[in-house]
């Protein structure tokens, strides 16, 4: 079995298990348990104090599992917010001319020419730039406002 085979992310999961042990413990440890948990621990183990802390533990590292979760979720859902369909992070003409579009103007490059304009719909030069960067900067900044 090769480095990267799926027995290895096995070990990688239970790698990142026991690292969530070792959160629970060192927290139980400095008696840092969160009281409801503590609680439902005390119910499974039938009041059995010797057994308390074992199932603490377990009770725990599902806790941090599941806020793992959420916290994937809530970044997952925070990426797919953005700009409207067709506005890329990447600086090229394209996505310049949809930007422009956005505002009422157009992006130009004649062909002779190293310029790139943007022109409003009045027909005037609004911005002037030789780089695809400082073009895309400033149609993000005039599209927020």
């Amino acid at each position: 079995m090769g480095l990267f085979s799926s027995s290895n992310k096995h070990v990688k999961l239970s790698l990142n298990e026991e690292r969530l042990y070792e959160i629970a413990l060192d927290e139980l440890e400095a008696g840092e348990v969160r009281k409801g948990l503590y609680a439902r621990a005390l119910v499974e183990a039938n009041g059995d104090k010797d057994k308390v802390s074992a199932i603490y533990l377990k009770i725990r590292v599902e806790s941090l599992k599941e806020d793992i979760k959420i916290d994937q979720a809530n970044r997952k859902r925070d990426e797919n917010v953005r700009k409207p369909e067709g506005f890329g992070i990447h600086p090229n003409i394209e996505n310049a001319k949809k930007k422009a579009k956005a505002i009422g103007c157009y992006v130009e490059k004649p062909f002779f020419e190293k310029f790139y304009y943007v022109i409003g719909s009045d027909g005037r030069t609004k911005f002037k730039t030789t780089h695809l960067v400082d073009l895309n900067n400033w149609l993000d900044k005039n599209i927020n406002e």
